[in-house]
């Protein structure tokens, strides 16, 4: 998936572009379909940092 990703910003041709724009999504799912069935969660956990969030009684009345 990185290196489509890497295309999408590096290569000049719209075609190249737009092919490498229509791989990567489905790259991407691939990588998180094969994570789920190695028991890993499919998205990294640095994606959903959770340092900032609200805290539990800033939630309630």
């Amino acid at each position: 998936a990185q290196t489509y990703l890497f295309a999408e910003f590096n290569v000049t041709a719209p075609a190249g572009i737009q092919t490498a724009a229509t791989i990567a999504p489905v790259e991407a799912m691939h990588a998180a379909i094969l994570h789920y069935l190695l028991g890993q969660y499919p998205a990294p956990d640095d994606f959903l940092p959770v340092d900032k969030a609200a805290k539990t009684d800033d939630l309630t009345v």
